[in-house]
């Protein structure tokens, strides 16, 4: 089967992490949500320093990895993480 190769990049120290694969796009964002939805990761604490990219191709049949000559974009972090609502009408203290 042949995956997508993926890494997030880290805007605040600078680098790639390392890769992870998926089957497409979908499944490759709904990993990277399921991490950023937690906040006991970095991701999750600080889902707007985070990048979602494309790099490459890897076949499983054969171990052989075909490197993009250009990353693709798929996503920012941040547009993952669901807000937390707030109240119209917040209560007044005293």
């Amino acid at each position: 089967m042949i995956l997508n190769a993926y890494t997030l990049h880290d805007a605040k120290a600078l680098v790639y992490n390392q890769p992870f694969f998926a089957a497409n796009h979908p499944v490759a964002i709904r990993m990277v949500s399921d991490i950023a939805s937690d906040t006991n990761t970095s991701i999750g604490r600080h889902p707007r320093d985070y990048t979602l990219y494309r790099i490459g191709t890897y076949d499983d049949q054969t171990g052989f990895f075909q490197p993009l000559e250009i990353r693709e974009h798929v996503c920012d972090v941040i547009t993952l993480v669901q807000p937390i609502p707030t109240p119209l009408f917040p209560k007044e203290t005293a």
